[in-house]
């Protein structure tokens, strides 16, 4: 303070050290009524600097009492507080804002997208899903300060519902809603019925792996085919099976199994029947003027049969086991004949003289076959007589206007002829074949000659 009196007039000036500043007149006059004329001034501390903005900056560089500073921050940064602060007495007016940064972009998740694009602070993005798929997590999410405030959600393909499989169900899942890939479906199966597959399936990329489980029934065993047994398998008549087990049978010795050996359960069914065991046969018995040949003579097995040389197989040449028969019966061996020549005057058209075997006969010119055209060899003998060819006369021909009976022209035997109505036979009726000729002409017919009446 600096002073120039305290009489009528005078003065006194104020001033503050160093780092205050005046607030008020700094002089004041000493007035008629002895009272100053201003009140005395105070001295009000300056602001210490308020520092440097992280991720800003600012503005002003007087911290005096009363004065202000601003702040701004960088690109993309996000003022937070208060923009200005004033200095009051050595203190600010208000807390140093701080600038909060922008987050990263956040990834589009696989099959779906962003919504919105703007990622500073304070601000939020929300997050959809393709048709198909369902977003699981937060949305939207807000960035703070560079940092998303909730993880970012993903989308999952949805499976649809699995079917119950038949004879079976599908358990409820635990929480509401479709089932998103990673989702598990249980299945269980009916009494009765076994689950083919895996109980827990799940759902990976819209689809369930592994597939949908089958329930299947099971089988009832019938009991062990007569004269066999059971090697795998039940020994209880009535007992259960499951769907996919086997079941191996076999026969007591010198029985020979018919059908498959092994039966499977396929949802309730036998892939096939109960097989049956077959007996032997006994050695088949031999044939006069024959052998037969095999060693094996078990149900199915065949044994054969073949003849001594000029002899034929009447029969099968082949038999079957059929459980303990032969079938059919054992072939005979028949005899050849003997060779049966040839008729006088004719000649032979041989087939060949085995057993069943047939020969032809002919005659020559003039000559006519009396017996068998064919004869047949039947075990050793032919079954009819060698036929003879007997002369003949040559065929006589036909009347013109006229008929002829008779068409036997062997020797001794007679062929007549009649003229028809208004015509005149010419000759002999009847002519005889003596030793190969006609005993006259044949006759002619020629019509009758009529008068005119008057």
């Amino acid at each position: 303070m600096v002073t120039k009196g305290f009489v009528y007039g005078g003065s006194v000036e104020f001033k503050c050290n160093r780092g205050y500043t005046l607030v008020g007149k700094h002089i004041t006059y000493c007035r008629t009524n002895k009272q100053w004329s201003t009140a005395v001034p105070q001295c009000r501390a300056s602001c210490q600097d308020p520092g440097i903005l992280l991720h800003g900056h600012k503005i002003g560089n007087n911290f005096s009492h009363g004065q202000k500073v601003s702040y701004s921050c960088n690109r993309n940064y996000v003022l937070e507080g208060t923009q200005t602060s004033t200095c009051s007495d050595g203190r600010w007016s208000n807390k140093m804002p701080s600038c909060r940064a922008p987050c990263a972009k956040p990834a589009a998740p696989p099959n779906g997208g962003l919504r919105d694009r703007d990622f500073r602070h304070g601000q939020s993005v929300k997050f959809i899903c393709r048709s198909g798929y369902q977003r699981v997590g937060t949305s939207p999410i807000t960035c703070n300060d560079g940092k998303w405030n909730k993880p970012f959600p993903v989308c999952k393909g949805i499976c649809h519902t699995p079917r119950n499989p038949n004879k079976g169900k599908l358990h409820k899942k635990f929480l509401a809603g479709p089932f998103l890939d990673g989702d598990v479906a249980t299945f269980s199966c009916d009494n009765g019925y076994d689950l083919i597959g895996n109980r827990r399936i799940r759902c990976v990329e819209k689809v369930w792996k592994p597939s949908v489980p089958q329930c299947k029934a099971r089988c009832r065993f019938s009991g062990k085919p007569l004269k066999g047994y059971v090697i795998k398998g039940p020994l209880v008549i009535g007992e259960m099976i499951k769907h996919g087990e086997k079941i191996t049978y076999d026969c007591l010795a010198s029985y020979t199994m018919e059908g498959s050996s092994t039966q499977e359960c396929d949802n309730g069914r036998w892939t096939s029947g109960v097989p049956k065991c077959k007996a032997s046969c006994v050695r088949p018995r031999s044939i006069g003027n024959g052998r037969v040949s095999g060693k094996d003579f078990g149900h199915g097995k065949t044994v054969s049969y073949r003849c001594d040389g000029n002899y034929a197989l009447e029969g099968r040449s082949t038999l079957t086991c059929d459980d303990g028969r032969w079938k059919p019966n054992p072939p005979v061996c028949r005899a050849s004949c003997k060779d049966p020549g040839s008729p006088a005057n004719g000649k032979r058209q041989q087939q060949g003289l085995r057993h069943n075997s047939w020969v032809s006969f002919s005659c020559d010119k003039n000559y006519q076959l009396e017996g068998e055209t064919q004869i047949q060899c039947n075990d050793g003998t032919w079954r009819d007589n060698l036929p003879k060819c007997v002369a003949v006369c040559p065929d006589p021909g036909h009347l013109t206007n006229g008929i002829r009976r008779g068409k036997n022209f062997k020797n001794g035997s007679t062929v007549t002829f009649k003229c028809n109505e208004n015509h005149d036979l010419i000759g002999n009726d009847t002519i005889r074949c003596e030793d190969k000729v006609w005993s006259g002409d044949v006759p002619i017919c020629k019509g009758a000659m009529q008068c005119e009446m008057f």
